[in-house]
């Protein structure tokens, strides 16, 4: 039986330590990562941040959901969002924090745990790539990978 948006929000507020997503209807807890994987994460979110201006943009690390129907909630590894879009939830303890806008960079690390089929992907694996929404946002895939 699918679960509805208001039971899976109630859920993830409820056990916040558990990464609750919701996969076309179905409660899914995000499979924990190796320390390798998140590494990676906190790299390209730093490298990030570094170059975004922090009144326009923040970034969040495996912790926001990314709306993509209200049957399917994912926590992406990494999320840029407007600050815009970040100000109205702060101080709020009520409501998860569940963007449906688009955002300007959602990217998940890929890992053998991930399902095939769950985004559209673009594979690169070296040299520099820039973001089409934040073309001054430059990523050393080189540099990111050599820390990781």
């Amino acid at each position: 039986m699918p679960v509805t948006e208001q039971t899976y929000q109630a859920v993830a507020l409820e056990d916040p330590e558990g990464q609750w997503e919701l996969h076309r209807g179905r409660l899914r807890e995000k499979p924990a990562m190796t320390a390798s994987h998140n590494q990676v994460g906190i790299d390209l979110a730093f490298a990030i941040m570094q170059q975004l201006d922090r009144s326009e943009y923040t970034v969040r690390v495996n912790s926001a959901r990314a709306k993509r129907s209200h049957e399917t909630y994912d926590i992406p590894d990494v999320l840029v969002v407007p600050t815009r879009l970040v100000a109205p939830r702060l101080g709020r303890t009520d409501t998860l924090e569940v963007y449906e806008e688009p955002l300007p960079l959602v990217a998940e690390i890929r890992s053998p745990t991930q399902e095939n089929g769950s985004y559209t992907e673009t594979i690169s694996r070296g040299g520099v790539v820039r973001l089409h929404a934040l073309p001054y946002v430059i990523i050393d895939l080189d540099a990111l990978f050599a820390l990781g």
